[in-house]
């Protein structure tokens, strides 16, 4: 096998005029069989490539064979050909180089010890309730054998949810120093790019963690959930898959690791993800008592003297974020030097928060319309849907141009029309072509249906 490998690597690279014809000739065979050899061994899956794509790579070997063997016949034209022989191969080598990266994946697990963390939950105001409902999953990290001990199977997975800014990310990382344990930060240590890429970094990272880290209790924080789970109409359905296999092979009972996912669209998961969680906890945006906590707290670290009528500074920051009010604070500064004051008045923070107050309504306002225009977009895709599964011709027509583009095949100009037309589904053709064949078929059974009710009137 080294051999057949180095010699595939050597003809590719060889200037044509080099290649002795008829020796080069048996290596190449050779060189093939490796190949065969290699692509048999492959499971499907196992690298980020479906099984067709790997029978379409030995299609390409068995076609090549067939010109090698033709080849064989008339050695006087040999060496005029043999450039279309090493194209070819090479063509597949990369192929097949491709469903070798599983063992060659690069990644860096970011890790951070408790003692490496600044927040604590001291810092993060009110939100008792949620701070008690993850203090509960922090202290079964603590009695992982007695809980083994008596039969307790946990999955120790929980799923937080929230408007950006109201502090998720700072209330897990303070879990992890309050429980004095290391946190993984899975979406920094996942090196995106293609979906094989992905798929490959998602189960490198958690084999990494579940084998490597000799089952030391820990927490895994995948922040930005939304990225890798979101709904199979949205996403790779190929990302979504092994995401969710890997959550399935990891529980707290036996790798001591507990699973926190954050998001700030819960509406955008597919929804087989919310049954991979014991608990599914909302954090709101903080009331009148968080707030005065969060903004005694971010005060407390200023050197200036400080006037402030909390009460009134916290009534004036209703809908605000932890994040806007360490805005505020921060805003507060920056007027205090430019105006040359020495002083933190009540007044400069309720000028800054009115003028806050203003653009966070407009926030708000924005990502109201934002989901509007997506109902309504998501309505009219329907609709379009809709319209060609109860079109013969127009279904074979839409049908036909995803096929072509999930095989790459090019499109005519009719073709390339309806793909504008419907570029919502050509993104994922593969997933459009399933959805689209599963409303057809309903839409047939209901004129089924729909046909016997009425020949059983008549």
């Amino acid at each position: 096998m080294p051999k057949s490998r180095r010699i595939r690597v050597d003809y590719i690279s060889t200037p044509l005029a080099d290649v002795p014809t008829v020796d080069a000739l048996e290596d190449v065979v050779n060189s093939i069989n490796s190949l065969k050899e290699e692509l048999d061994s492959l499971k499907e899956g196992a690298s980020g490539l479906s099984g067709e794509v790997i029978e379409t790579v030995k299609k390409s070997i068995s076609t090549l064979t067939n010109r090698i063997n033709g080849l064989e016949e008339d050695k006087r034209n040999l060496s005029q050909k043999f450039d279309s022989v090493v194209g070819a191969l090479a063509a597949t080598i990369l192929l097949t180089q491709k469903v070798k990266r599983e063992k060659e994946i690069d990644f860096q697990v970011i890790i951070k010890k408790p003692e490496e963390l600044t927040f604590t939950f001291d810092h993060l105001g009110n939100y008792e309730d949620v701070k008690a409902q993850l203090n509960d999953y922090a202290s079964f990290l603590r009695k992982i054998s007695e809980l083994k001990s008596k039969g307790i199977k946990l999955g120790g997975k929980l799923l937080v949810y929230g408007r950006p800014g109201t502090g998720k990310t700072t209330l897990v990382y303070a879990l992890a120093k309050e429980s004095k344990v290391p946190i993984v930060d899975f979406l920094k240590s996942l090196a995106t790019g293609s979906p094989e890429d992905t798929v490959l970094g998602i189960r490198a990272i958690f084999k990494f963690i579940r084998e490597d880290l000799n089952n030391k209790p820990l927490i895994l924080f995948i922040d930005n959930f939304d990225a890798l789970a979101q709904s199979r109409d949205l996403n790779q359905s190929s990302v979504l898959s092994a995401l969710l296999d890997e959550l399935d092979s990891t529980n707290l009972c036996d790798h001591s690791i507990l699973v926190i996912a954050a998001t700030n669209r819960p509406d955008l998961l597919d929804a087989a993800v919310w049954t991979r969680f014991d608990d599914v906890i909302s954090v709101p945006l903080p009331d009148v008592r968080a707030r005065t906590e969060i903004l005694h707290v971010l005060l407390s670290r200023l050197l200036y003297e400080k006037n402030i009528d909390f009460p009134q500074v916290s009534e004036a920051t209703e809908n605000f974020s932890g994040a806007d009010l360490e805005n505020l604070v921060s805003r507060a500064v920056v007027l205090l030097e430019k105006r040359r004051k020495k002083i933190l008045t009540t007044d400069i923070l309720l000028e800054i928060a009115h003028s806050m107050r203003t653009e966070i309504s407009q926030r708000i306002k924005e990502k109201q319309l934002q989901k509007r225009n997506l109902q309504r977009e998501e309505y009219l895709h329907q609709a379009l849907i809709q319209d060609v599964v109860t079109d013969d011709k127009k279904y074979e027509k839409l049908l036909l141009t995803l096929t072509k583009l999930k095989s790459g095949d090019s499109l005519s100009k009719d073709e390339i029309v309806i793909a504008k037309n419907f570029e919502f589904l050509t993104s994922n053709p593969e997933k459009s072509i399933e959805v689209l064949k599963e409303k057809r078929e309903r839409f047939q059974r209901v004129q089924e249906t729909m046909q016997k009710m009425w020949g059983a009137r008549t």
